[in-house]
């Protein structure tokens, strides 16, 4: 049987973050690492003025070229972009956001209210979001302010799921389990982790594109989903004190697999 298998005492990671609160970025004062790349010089000086105020280590760029020298040297955890007007200008834009590892930092465009299909061609090469190039002041400090925090959020998700792959990794050595499968599933953010076991028991490539819950509940046995879903949130909401379930995975040929999910 196989097992899916979380550690205990690691509830909030694995079944639910919403019951921890979001860092406060101003509390640890992190010195969060900003480029912006614009051509219109005003733009560039409100951008790297409203980061710089909140503690930001800035770096400016009026054009992809010199942009990329300086993400080769100092990867950005928050970019902001101004979307360009021409066309030529826009596809060096996209293979720039393309060319580094944009799924590694926040970002942001900055798009012209008198062309409205800006914001959607911008979220389509990458942006994580947009803001208009008139927005005042404080709605750009206010749109940081969120940057900071999807940050901080995504920099503890990262070290929540190292320390549970060196837990997990320590346990396989401790009980000589080869068939569990570990996976980290944020609530609030419907962030699902897996790792590579656990993959292979649900016998799904190692891409990007699953790191999502449906890859595992899309592989439990349809008799079995609801009655599974139902034990999580009880989990989740405190009515039991541990996750423990039994169920089926889907049919896989004349057979079908029996699994164990703990946390």
């Amino acid at each position: 049987m196989n097992s899916l298998f979380g550690l205990p005492g690691r509830l909030v990671q694995l079944l639910g973050s919403s019951a921890a609160e979001t860092p406060d970025p101003a509390a640890s004062n992190p010195s969060f690492r900003t480029l912006v790349l614009a051509v219109d010089g005003s733009l560039r000086q409100r951008y790297t003025e409203a980061a710089t105020n909140r503690g930001h280590a800035v770096v400016t760029r009026a054009n992809t070229w010199t942009a990329r020298f300086a993400v080769s040297r100092r990867p950005p955890e928050i970019l902001v972009v101004e979307w360009p007007d021409e066309t030529g200008h826009r596809r060096a834009l996209t293979r720039f956001l393309h060319s580094i590892d944009i799924h590694h930092c926040i970002t942001l465009a900055i798009t012209d209210p008198a062309r409205p299909t800006d914001v959607a061609d911008a979220l389509a090469a990458g942006a994580g979001d947009a803001i208009p190039s008139t927005a005042p002041d404080e709605a750009i400090r206010t749109r940081l302010e969120v940057m900071e925090a999807q940050v901080v959020r995504r920099s503890s998700r990262t070290r929540a799921t190292n320390e549970l792959e060196t837990d997990y990794q320590r346990l396989l050595q401790a009980t000589g389990t080869e068939s569990d499968g570990l996976f980290d599933w944020d609530l609030e953010e419907g962030v699902f982790n897996a790792d590579r076991r656990l993959l292979g028991i649900l016998e799904i490539d190692n891409s990007d594109e699953v790191n999502h819950p449906r890859i595992w509940l899309d592989a439990v046995h349809p008799d079995d989903r609801q009655p599974l879903e139902s034990v999580i949130r009880a989990t989740r909401d405190g009515a039991l004190p541990l996750l423990e379930h039994h169920f089926r995975l889907a049919p896989n040929g004349d057979e079908t697999p029996k699994a164990m999910v703990r946390a």
